[in-house]
This record gives structure tokens, sequence and C-alpha cells, in this order.
């Protein structure tokens, strides 16, 4: 079996403390260096690492 190249994340951070987001925040910067991330979260932690940010703002994509 191989690995898939794309991790799609919903919400993951939803019920994380701030200790394990911080973790998570971490584990994603390795991980974006070979493969695909997707995210969809309402916060904005994770912006600092990620290579594109898209925002809906009232069912408005920007």
């Amino acid at each position: 079996m191989q690995t898939g190249e794309v991790i799609l994340f919903d919400e993951v951070e939803n019920a994380l403390d701030s200790e394990t987001s911080l973790a998570l925040n971490s584990l994603l910067s390795e991980l974006k260096t070979h493969k695909l991330i997707l995210m969809i979260t309402h916060r904005s932690s994770y912006d600092n690492i990620a290579d594109g940010v898209f925002k809906i703002d009232k069912a408005t994509p920007s």
C-alpha cells in the first residue's frame, strides 16, 4: 500500500488544547514539505505555515 500524497483536515483542531494545537502546527510544518495538505478551519493560527489561504466571508470566497 502506498502512502497518500493528499491529507484533508476538516476542523481537526476543534477540540484540541493549546499545547496539542502547537504540536499539530509543528507536525503540519514537517508534513507540508512532501504532502499536499488541505485544512478547513475557523482558526487563523495555521495561516503562518500555509502556502495559500482561501477565506470565505458571508459565503463569498476571497
